[in-house]
């Protein structure tokens, strides 16, 4: 895609905010994985798009995704370690290529102690953010998320599907 539609062509004054999807994190680690074309691509997707005339929009890095790992998810945000982990790199990653904010895209948490962890990883990042830039003298990282949880939806061979909305095959449920 970023071939057919380098960073250069998109009209910024019509945006806020515009996010680099995705990256993933590996599922032994709990570190974000970005590949080498990756690096090169986010390095000129921040700097051409930072160029443009102000106001820039701010750039996120988005994380997941529909078709990313959701065990590593649930297991990463399970325990205080891996959590630690995981916020630790995606600031790094932030700050190394050039990013304004961090994106959770986690589309599917499976069960309401998924959802507490969830909770959780987001009052320690939030609180990590907030230290970092303390500590740096730098503009704080903003933080976003894509999720969607409810007690009741529905798990098919076609995938997950949102309650109401058509599901996967079309048909409402």
């Amino acid at each position: 895609m970023a071939e057919s539609f380098p960073p250069s062509s998109i009209q910024t004054s019509l945006f806020t905010h515009i996010l680099y999807a995705f990256v993933e994190i590996d599922p032994s680690s709990y570190e974000l994985t970005i590949s080498q074309s990756d690096q090169i691509l986010m390095t000129n997707f921040t700097s051409t798009l930072h160029s443009k005339s102000p106001p820039p929009p701010k750039l996120f890095l988005s994380i997941g995704g529909g078709g990313s790992n959701a065990s590593a998810f649930a297991t990463m945000s399970s325990n205080p370690t891996t959590r630690t982990k995981f916020i630790a790199s995606t600031i790094k990653s932030a700050r190394d290529h050039n990013f304004d904010g961090l994106d959770l895209d986690w589309e599917f948490p499976q069960t309401p102690g998924e959802m507490s962890n969830l909770a959780t990883l987001f009052q320690e990042w939030r609180a990590s953010l907030l230290s970092e830039s303390i500590a740096t003298n730098r503009t704080m990282l903003q933080l976003s998320v894509a999720v969607y949880f409810a007690s009741s939806f529905i798990l098919s061979l076609e995938g997950p599907s949102y309650v109401g909305d058509g599901g996967a095959s079309g048909a409402v449920r």
